[in-house]
């Protein structure tokens, strides 16, 4: 593989990152023969590695995600029928940014494409359209392969996040971050002063398995939402992790969630999904809810005082749809990164330090 695995793990624990996992080689010729083009080696091998997922929030690595499901396959045919994408053009990674011209901001997205009408000894390289919101497209090469193509986004996403993530960290004292599974892209509840087993008893139900780390990771990322699989780590620091899209009922079933638990001293709850912009955060302890702020495309809802993690980050936190713009009528910051850097400033830890051993997957009862 031609990329940098050790800078890929060092940006993915700064900065966080989901990826749902090994990819059977049936499924990949499934979806080869749907999309009507050759795979490159390189890019064949990152679906059976990782099939997709996104590093730092952004860019989305469009893989395959199961049966019925290819970010491939979703973002290459809507280019293709609006005309931007010959049919031998791919689309493998999307990202999207806002550039400022003369006072006015303009969208852009780019489309990271295998260009496999110029195969070569299995590979391909990669052409990036730059689609902009008043229909104009722009088009350059970016790498030649899709493994130089990963390394170099890690690189960027490194320099552009990492080193200033980094910097961050040296000034309080320590290598502060969250454990892989949790950050960007993801959900997750950390209980503390209690132990695996009652976190177990409280919220599984049926009789959880015990995995490594690590598989029990990839065992949830390919579970369905609707199966409510979650993985519960060993205690570290005081700390349990409860891993998986079902902790995001919390903010939509709330009162039920904080029945459960009356028992613990303190729970943090979070949320982050950069494709539907919804984002939350909660803090209970004892049962009692201290603090709650949930962002979607219908509510806002903002519970309790502000926090002195949000205060010493400077969250001003909107209260209503009115307030998400401010005095330069520009949205007010209400994405990833609020949520991310607040998990951090309250339950990060070293993660060069942090022991990825034994876990538990079962089913959440909601």
């Amino acid at each position: 593989m031609m990329y940098n695995e050790a800078l890929f793990e060092r940006v993915r624990s700064l900065c966080g990152g989901r990826f749902k996992g090994e990819i059977e080689e049936s499924l990949i010729d499934k979806w080869e023969e749907k999309l009507g083009v050759c795979f490159p080696d390189s890019y064949r091998e990152f679906l059976r590695k990782f099939g997709d997922g996104s590093l730092c929030g952004m860019p989305y690595l469009g893989g395959i995600s199961s049966e019925d499901f290819s970010a491939a396959w979703e973002d290459t045919s809507k280019y293709r029928e609006k005309g931007i994408l010959p049919q031998e053009h791919l689309v493998v990674a999307t990202s999207g940014d806002v550039v400022k011209t003369n006072g006015e901001a303009y969208g852009v997205d780019n489309l990271y494409c295998l260009d496999t009408g110029h195969m070569a000894d299995g590979e391909c390289p990669v052409l990036v359209y730059h689609v902009w919101e008043n229909g104009e497209v722009e088009l350059e090469e970016y790498a030649s392969n899709y493994w130089k193509m990963f390394d170099k986004m890690v690189q960027e996403l490194y320099l552009e996040k990492g080193v200033e993530k980094e910097a961050w960290l040296a000034s309080k004292g320590g290598k502060r971050g969250l454990p892989t599974g949790m950050g960007y892209k993801s959900c997750f509840m950390v209980v503390e002063g209690v132990s695996q087993k009652a976190v177990l008893d409280i919220f599984l139900q049926g009789k959880a398995k015990k995995y490594t780390y690590k598989d029990g990771l990839a065992i949830v990322g390919k579970a369905d939402i609707q199966e409510n699989t979650v993985l519960v780590s060993s205690v570290y620091k005081k700390q349990i992790y409860i891993i998986g899209d079902t902790v995001s009922q919390f903010f939509y079933d709330t009162e039920r969630f904080l029945e459960k638990c009356k028992e613990l001293p303190k729970v943090y709850v979070y949320m982050t999904h950069r494709v539907s912009e919804t984002h939350g955060f909660a803090l209970v302890e004892n049962g009692e809810l201290v603090r709650f702020f949930c962002y979607d495309e219908d509510d806002i809802r903002n519970i309790g005082k502000p926090l002195p993690e949000e205060i010493a980050l400077e969250y001003q936190l909107p209260h209503s749809f009115k307030d998400v713009r401010n005095k330069e009528k520009e949205f007010t910051i209400v994405n990833e990164d609020v949520i991310v850097e607040l998990a951090i400033r309250q339950v990060g830890i070293d993660v060069e330090q942090y022991p990825y051993k034994d876990a538990r997957v079962g089913e959440m009862m909601v």
